[in-house]
């Protein structure tokens, strides 16, 4: 008979005179969520099957979006437990150790650097910023622009000679839409900065990945004062509402755990 090899599964880090109890099983829906303190910090952890997450059997799990989907939300659910009471710093999925002293490891070694990253974090909260754009959307709207600051010379011309002035200002805007689209993504950027502490860029999905018909041109995190989140969603709005006919919409999204803001140093397992 096999004997299956347990190992220590890390959701987050916390705040140890912050954090509230925990409770409720882990991943596997079976084995009970611990607490390792140490010092000002603890680490929310479970035991799980070494099998899992190492190996053949391991492989094929992770190709499994029907064995991933339900254990990453499962991990989700821990981690926004831990937030609801104390700032996290959460592990990737799948952060896993070989054995409680490599956990206990990680506290001892990194302590003062995870006690500054929590600090970092107190009262903030991520918030995820996309941007979509319509090409022909964002098009015609140059175009009418265009064309509505030059209506005295176009009325003067005759139905075919306008007719080739409008392509060519439809051509010139194909041409431009890019520099245009890039000049406002700027300035939304600078409008938003007096709401965000801090930001992370991440690379725009593609339309498959999205399901729209839009392509994203902006894709951002956003580390936000928990006080500043209401308004910085009502200048979003206000955004969308001023570019509502551009073809440029955002949406922004949040909270979340910080994934995007967790220090440098490594929470995997030597």
């Amino acid at each position: 008979m096999t004997t299956l090899k347990q190992a220590v599964y890390l959701y987050c880090l916390a705040r140890a005179d912050q954090l509230n109890a925990v409770s409720g099983c882990g991943i596997d829906q079976q084995k009970a969520l611990m607490i390792a303190p140490f010092k000002e910090v603890v680490a929310i952890y479970s035991a799980v099957e070494l099998a899992d997450f190492t190996g053949p059997e391991a492989e094929a799990n992770l190709q499994d979006i029907g064995w991933i989907g339900p254990r990453a939300l499962a991990h989700e659910n821990v981690v926004a437990q831990a937030a609801n009471s104390s700032p996290v710093l959460p592990a990737r999925f799948g952060t896993i150790f070989s054995s409680f002293d490599k956990l206990q490891q990680l506290l001892t070694t990194k302590h003062d650097l995870i006690v500054d990253a929590l600090d970092q974090i107190n009262n903030r909260q991520e918030w995820s910023l996309k941007g979509y754009l319509d090409k022909k959307q964002a098009v015609k709207k140059r175009v009418a622009v265009e064309a509505a600051a030059k209506r005295e010379e176009f009325d003067k011309l005759t139905p075919g000679a306008r007719y080739f002035q409008e392509k060519k200002l439809e051509t010139a805007a194909r041409q431009s839409v890019s520099v245009w689209l890039n000049e406002q993504i700027v300035g939304i950027e600078k409008e938003l900065q007096p709401f965000v502490v801090e930001w992370a860029g991440r690379q725009p999905l593609s339309r498959e990945a999205t399901g729209k018909e839009s392509d994203m041109v902006l894709n951002r995190a956003l580390l936000v004062e928990i006080e500043r989140a209401s308004k910085l969603a009502l200048v979003v709005a206000e955004i969308n509402k001023r570019w509502a006919s551009s073809g440029v919409v955002l949406e922004l999204s949040g909270p979340w755990p910080p994934y995007s803001f967790c220090p440098t140093f490594s929470l995997a397992a030597d």
